[in-house]
């Protein structure tokens, strides 16, 4: 039946110019299909999830009011939790609600009860109009429901209504609730209705949460106070270290970092004390930065941890830092551990020169295309005044049994001035599977260098430079960056405007093809010839 709706023609009119004459008749539609999703047992998800998005685009496009509660109603229907707020809204309002009683009315007595299920909500004080006795009603449910989604229901309302007679029962279920999901939302509703010290000492009462749920709330709560509000709370912040997510710990590992800045040797202490792995974890990205020399021996006794992954944090830490000498990470480099090989490789990446050049030449051959791959986008990092041996590394790196290796490598050399590489680029990238060449165009994106590519086509003094640079980011991923290439259609040299043509001429979108089409009177005869015979072709 649903799928019937889905091609039902009203109940789309934002695709229509929402005619009038649909208006009565979409309304029905929507609050009939409301009434499916009670009653019929669905196989497939997918189908709800489709009439969902359409029955709110056709609400939301609407400015009638009757369209909108028959939208939210159907909403509700489906049970759809992003909508609870509107729909509690709605049979709040004084305009609404008398729309919403009539619809409702018309409705079978299994979807009014769907409907009020779905609010947590006492029907009598709805049809009655006891609006000032609705935040008690979700006070009294939040206080004696078993149920966890009642209790959730009954904070979201409250703090929908904006009752601030119940901040005591919220601030109860925060301290005292039993489900981790209900001390979370209620933390959530105490964060935008607390401010100043009572804030921050709900963030360090939930810092001691066990709960991941609890403890990621207090991330965006941390966003409304300042550094100085903090300070004083600052080592209640340190067991949010101890979680598990690494969305939590780096976010906060940022701002301790920040908050212990002149005296880091406290975490430092900590950090020494402690045996749980999740807080050594937690203060070695802390500690990582600061970026204080004095804290290199501290890192390496951490590279000497008997867990690796501990092993890694402290090395990968050391390497982001750049506080290790050239000499600490030599004997790392024939570690059995890849993570520390790679960070070894990172740390000397820091101390790029001659010497360091040498150290890298040795190691092509490591077992880890990894660490081959990051050696590669290390030597095109940094020009080195007068030496050619990077060069010369990543000649031999683009002979590479590795597809990323050597793509990586031909980047990296034009990076460092080489030109001549696209055709090398381009015949490479055909033999990538797609997941692999998604993962390295990701990869390349992370490093920066489409950014580089993007500047270089637009700014770089050399025509070669301009043209290669157009003709990479062609080969790596045309469909993203048409808009940064279409300006290389007016270049003042005649190369770069026909590298551009090549590109461009297979986008098929009319823009595109009138500025093409546009050069068709171009002073030079190669551009008109490219003009005339561009190849259109779908990118995929």
């Amino acid at each position: 039946m649903l799928a019937k709706f889905e091609k039902f023609p009203c109940i789309f009119p934002a695709y229509q110019g929402n005619r009038s004459e649909y208006t009565f008749v979409c309304q029905r539609a929507a609050l009939a299909v409301g009434c499916l999703a009670g009653h019929e047992k669905l196989e497939v998800k997918n189908q709800e999830s489709k009439t969902i998005t359409h029955v709110r685009k056709w609400f939301e496009s609407s400015t009638d009011s009757n369209n909108q509660v028959a939208g939210l109603i159907a909403l509700a229907l489906f049970q759809d939790e992003s909508s609870f707020q509107q729909i509690l809204g709605a049979a709040q309002g004084s305009q609404t609600r008398p729309i919403l009683q009539k619809f409702l009315k018309d409705l079978p007595s299994t979807a009014q009860g769907r409907f009020f299920a779905f609010l947590s909500l006492d029907p009598q004080l709805f049809w009655r109009d006891q609006d000032e006795k609705t935040g008690n009603h979700y006070i009294q449910l939040l206080q004696s429901s078993r149920e966890a989604r009642d209790r959730i229901r009954a904070i979201q309302a409250l703090n929908t209504l904006g009752e601030k007679s119940a901040t005591p029962a919220i601030e109860s279920a925060f301290a005292k609730d039993p489900s981790p999901q209900v001390r979370a939302v209620a933390l959530a509703a105490l964060g935008r209705i607390l401010q100043g010290e009572p804030l921050v000492a709900k963030i360090t009462q939930a810092a001691q949460d066990p709960s991941d749920s609890v403890r990621s709330q207090v991330l965006p709560m941390i966003n409304h106070l300042s550094l100085k509000e903090l300070q004083g709370a600052r080592e209640h912040l340190i067991p949010l270290l101890d979680s598990t997510q690494e969305g939590i710990r780096e976010p906060v590992a940022e701002l301790l970092a920040r908050l212990y800045h002149r005296d880091w040797h406290i975490l430092a202490d900590q950090l020494l004390g402690t045996e749980k792995q999740s807080r050594i974890l937690g203060l070695i990205e802390t500690l990582s930065r600061t970026d204080d020399a004095k804290m290199a021996p501290l890192f390496v006794q951490f590279m000497k941890h008997n867990e690796s992954k501990v092993r890694s944090a402290a090395a990968f830490a050391a390497a982001h830092s750049g506080i290790l000498p050239k000499k600490k990470w030599i004997p790392y480099l024939e570690d059995p551990l890849k993570s520390i090989r790679l960070a070894a490789i990172r740390g000397l990446g820091k101390h790029l020169d001659s010497e360091v050049l040498e150290i890298f030449a040795v190691h092509l051959e490591d077992p880890s295309t990894q660490i081959r791959r990051e050696m590669a986008i290390l030597l095109g990092k940094r020009k080195l005044a007068g030496n050619e041996r990077p060069k010369e590394i990543l000649q031999l790196l683009s002979r590479d049994e590795n597809l990323e290796v050597r793509l990586v490598s031909f980047v990296s050399l034009f990076r460092l001035g080489v030109t001549g590489l696209a055709k090398e680029v381009e015949s490479i990238i055909p033999n990538f599977e797609k997941k692999e060449r998604d993962a390295v165009l990701e990869y390349l994106k992370k490093e920066g260098i489409f950014v580089e590519l993007v500047g270089k086509c637009q700014h770089a003094p050399q025509v070669a430079a301009r043209k290669e640079a157009i003709e990479l980011l062609a080969v790596l991923d045309l469909s993203n960056y048409v808009n940064e290439i279409s300006p290389s259609l007016q270049d003042p040299a005649s190369d770069v405007r026909l590298a551009a043509i090549e590109a461009l001429g297979q986008i098929e979108e009319p823009e595109i093809q009138r500025a093409i089409g546009a050069l068709a009177q171009d002073p030079v005869e190669a551009v008109r010839t490219a003009v005339k015979r561009r190849n259109l072709r779908t990118v995929k």
